[in-house]
């Protein structure tokens, strides 16, 4: 773990936010998310394979796992209606 003094730095407290965002997405993503994720980032030249990609390795293009966190909470609020 990375600390300085008794704080944890500002990378790992970025890892664990990314790390509780993606539990969020594998609980809540809905199957068929890939085209829901670039109609969000308005990015057509976007592939379905790049989302699912950064979604596998838990990495990448910081919009697309923001995209992929809204399309999963847009699927929480529809269960929880």
């Amino acid at each position: 773990m990375q600390r300085k003094g008794n704080k944890i730095s500002p990378k790992k407290n970025i890892d664990l936010n990314i790390e509780s965002k993606f539990k969020f997405i594998d609980d809540y993503l809905p199957r068929n998310y890939t085209g829901k994720v670039i109609k969000k980032l308005g990015r057509e030249n976007l592939s379905a394979s790049t989302v699912r990609g950064v979604r596998k390795r838990k990495s990448g293009d910081l919009e697309i796992i923001r995209a992929l966190y809204d399309v999963a909470q847009d699927a929480y609020q529809l269960i929880n209606e």
